[in-house]
């Protein structure tokens, strides 16, 4: 879960890159709602990032290829790869059938994808070296990227990270300041959404906050005398 200005593309792009150069006949899936996101975002800082490795590495340009949409190893193209798909609703069945010893995918705006994207996406990470990255903002206090970093990170289904505007090196103080007026203060819902990374404590539309039916179910009650039927 990530706020403003972490470097959380840069992130990915590397991770993608690191995972198809060091696993010979692997896969990278990147996907979001939205397939520009993947291919005008995320392919960018591929891009970048693979020049840089090329000058520091010129060997390793002879065995991949960059296209604008797509990074394969040369003679295995659809074979050993990184590429993009759209997970968007109604077309999350178009995820399944990618099943490789190792298998990376990479979900970008993942708190907005719906549920059965991840069933779909999960019921292939069926080998031991195959792992899902979740990347989002908090946008939604429900859903599966949601429970990733809350409920499903506490039986380690998940491990959670938290990346904070406000601690990292690519933010100044003036678009903290900024955030804070245009958000209504440290302790807005927007404020801990944008900057800080974290799962909002209450949404538009309920009366009770998160925080509290979570202490609700977590408070044990003690009875001292018999009551009811």
């Amino acid at each position: 879960a990530s706020g403003h200005g972490t470097g959380k593309s840069h992130l990915t792009a590397g991770i993608c890159l690191h995972w198809a150069i060091t696993h010979p006949e692997s896969l990278c899936m990147l996907t979001a709602n939205s397939l520009d996101q993947v291919t005008n975002v995320v392919f960018s800082y591929i891009k970048r990032l693979w020049v840089q490795i090329c000058q520091r590495h010129p060997w390793l340009e002879q065995y991949f290829v960059m296209t604008a949409k797509s990074f394969y190893a040369k003679g295995y193209k659809g074979i050993w790869q990184i590429f993009g798909k759209t997970c968007s609703k109604g077309n999350e069945e178009a995820l399944a059938g990618q099943h490789r010893r190792d298998y990376l995918v990479v979900v970008d705006e993942a708190s907005g994808v719906s549920d059965r994207a991840f069933e779909v996406l999960r019921g292939a990470l069926t080998e031991d070296n195959n792992k899902i990255l979740l990347i989002s903002q908090f946008t939604r206090p429900t859903g599966h990227f949601a429970d990733s970093q809350t409920d499903l990170a506490d039986q380690g289904v998940y491990t959670a990270i938290t990346l904070n505007s406000e601690h990292s090196p690519f933010v100044n103080m003036k678009f903290i300041r900024e955030k804070r007026i245009e958000y209504g203060g440290t302790s807005s819902p927007e404020y801990g959404i944008r900057v800080l990374g974290i799962c909002p404590d209450n949404a538009k539309g309920f009366l009770i906050t998160r925080g509290a039916v979570t202490k609700g179910f977590n408070t044990e009650i003690e009875f001292t005398e018999e009551w009811g039927w």
